[in-house]
């Protein structure tokens, strides 16, 4: 009994230390495309358009893809068969190829979250994303996920701006309830705001048409906000 007792002090002693440890540390939630890499869709398109018929719209089948894509229920192989029967292993592979050039990594952006990381900052990956450009990023990049929480939808099988999304991730992960929410998308970061997240939103092909130096002044805004919770509607926009 004296035993059972001290182990559930001991275990009630570091709850508290970790609830204590949780105020004082602060807490960002990234999106991926157009955040923290680069999207690009125009090769892509590109190939499609060679192997389908002209009087298809390439936009339906992308809208197709990272529907079915973003929540596990399709590769991009699957996608191409199922729509236009694709079925060549040639054409399919230079399709996929030119699918995971449409990320492109940026490293502003990856020296931005190392500087996070060496403040203490706890972050999560929150982003609609299939499993091809997962592995692509993950063997390409590897440092976007170190140290991450990652909340992918592929893996998760819900996406963004769902309520099930949202509510799927704080209930893994209280400690970010009330956390920072960097996204592009109004949509994403209207529903993330219901579910307590604070959010802000963030363009980086916006960005990286601004000169460097204000590329610098956004940045600094970012971890500003990020860092300052006494801040916390500072940038909150949406």
């Amino acid at each position: 009994m004296l035993e059972d007792q001290i182990i559930k002090t001991e275990q009630q002693l570091k709850e508290l230390k970790e609830k204590r440890d949780n105020v004082n540390v602060a807490h960002a939630c990234f999106d991926i495309g157009n955040v923290l890499v680069q999207v690009n869709l125009e090769t892509f398109t590109k190939e499609l358009k060679k192997v389908i018929p002209s009087t298809h719209d390439p936009m339906f089948f992308l809208e197709y893809l990272q529907a079915t894509q973003d929540i596990g229920l399709s590769t991009v192989q699957q996608a191409l068969r199922a729509q236009h029967d694709i079925f060549e292993a040639e054409k399919v592979q230079i399709l996929l190829e030119a699918w995971n050039a449409t990320i492109e990594p940026n490293e502003m952006m990856l020296r931005f979250l190392e500087n996070l990381r060496s403040d203490g900052v706890k972050m999560a990956l929150l982003s609609n994303i299939g499993m091809e450009h997962a592995t692509h990023l993950r063997k390409t990049i590897p440092d976007l996920f170190s140290n991450m929480i990652e909340h992918l939808s592929y893996e998760v099988g819900a996406r963004k701006p769902s309520k099930i999304y949202f509510q799927s991730f704080l209930l893994d992960h209280q400690n970010f309830k009330g956390a920072i929410y960097i996204d592009d998308r109004e949509d994403n970061l209207k529903s993330g705001k219901k579910y307590s997240l604070k959010t802000y939103k963030f363009c980086l092909d916006e960005i990286l048409l601004m000169s460097l130096g204000k590329q610098k002044a956004e940045l600094d805004k970012l971890k500003g906000y990020i860092l300052d919770k006494k801040n916390n509607s500072l940038y909150d926009d949406i």
